[in-house]
């Protein structure tokens, strides 16, 4: 019987443990959280509350001899980051883990994942307010009370402003992680027609046909939205 360890019994977490047990495997789940510990603990073989950031504490666990790894704390960057390190330490060869980002899934894959997963591209409810807000081109849950907001920027208040001075970083409390910026320029050869800035600078300035993806509260991203995507 393969043998499973599941970091973080989130959301996602959660959702991957119970379907690893009902494909029959044996499944190791942990999170600090005693709730979440609580609602999964008669579903998988083993929930246990632990520091799931010492590595003493999931050496105690037996997470050592599993045949793989899935670090599921996507929107804790830090905190994936550290679980991945210790696990990929433990010799445990496969490991899979959650990334909310491109950043942040090439600073994983440089402490030991094999595998990153994305579950918030692939999965989620397109929401009505898309109707009323045709620069809004998709708002995703990515978890409990926050989403992912991908915003077109049409000619509208958005445009010609900074991300400060609209707001994302004090009133919103909205973290701008992508723009996509429309380019066209030869480079090696190739003709250009996108351009990825990761994290921007607040002081970057938004211009028509940007594509914004944002992440906050799920209340503040549809504060922003009503007032600026028209």
């Amino acid at each position: 019987m393969k043998q499973y360890a599941v970091i973080g019994l989130g959301r996602f977490g959660s959702t991957v443990a119970r379907v690893l047990m009902d494909k029959g495997a044996e499944v190791i789940g942990v999170d600090r959280d005693k709730k979440r510990v609580e609602d999964i603990k008669d579903d998988i073989s083993t929930a246990i509350q632990i520091e799931t950031m010492d590595e003493e504490s999931l050496r105690e666990c037996g997470i050592e001899k599993v045949d793989a790894a899935i670090v599921c704390m996507g929107l804790d960057v830090e905190e994936s980051i550290l679980a991945t390190t210790i696990v990929k330490k433990m010799g445990i060869q496969t490991v899979i883990a959650r990334a909310g980002t491109s950043l942040h899934a090439d600073i994983l894959k440089m402490v030991g994942a094999t595998e990153i997963v994305f579950p918030e591209r692939d999965i989620g409810e397109k929401v009505a307010m898309k109707l009323v807000s045709p620069g809004l081109e998709e708002l995703v849950e990515v978890g409990e009370e926050l989403s992912l907001a991908e915003i077109e920027v049409k000619a509208n208040t958005l445009a010609g402003r900074s991300l400060k001075n609209l707001g994302l970083f004090a009133k919103y409390k909205i973290r701008p992680i992508i723009i996509k910026k429309k380019v066209t320029y030869e480079k090696a050869g190739e003709v250009v027609e996108e351009e990825i800035r990761e994290l921007p600078d607040p002081d970057y300035v938004v211009s028509e046909g940007d594509t914004l993806l944002v992440l906050g509260e799920t209340r503040h991203v549809e504060a922003f939205v009503e007032k600026y995507v028209k």
